[in-house]
Formats: C-alpha cells, sequence, structure tokens
C-alpha cells in the first residue's frame, strides 16, 4: 500500500495523538520490567485495536 505524504502526515499525526491519550490514561507502550514477548505483544495489540477503531 503507498500513502501519498498527506496520508503519511494525517497517519502520523493520529498516531502520535493516541500515543499521548494512552500514555495519559497511565498506561505505557514500553514495559520496564523484563517482560515476556506475550506482555508486550498485547499492550501493542491493545494501542493498535484502539487507533484501528478511531479510523
Amino acid at each position: 500500500m503507498v500513502f501519498t505524504e498527506d496520508e503519511k502526515k494525517i497517519l502520523k499525526l493520529l498516531v502520535r495523538k493516541e500515543i499521548d491519550e494512552f500514555t495519559k490514561e497511565g498506561k505505557t507502550l514500553i514495559v520496564d520490567d523484563n517482560p515476556s514477548f506475550l506482555a508486550v505483544e498485547e499492550k501493542y495489540e491493545q494501542f493498535l485495536e484502539r487507533l484501528l477503531n478511531k479510523l
């Protein structure tokens, strides 16, 4: 899939905004305490699901 420059800018802004909202809720995409692969994957999955729902 190829995006135009405008589409790329919009997607970047949307992802940044979603990351800001995600972190304001006390959630984080970075796990500090030596996480298992599944724990990290679950956090990213939650984040991506939320992002896709907004699209």
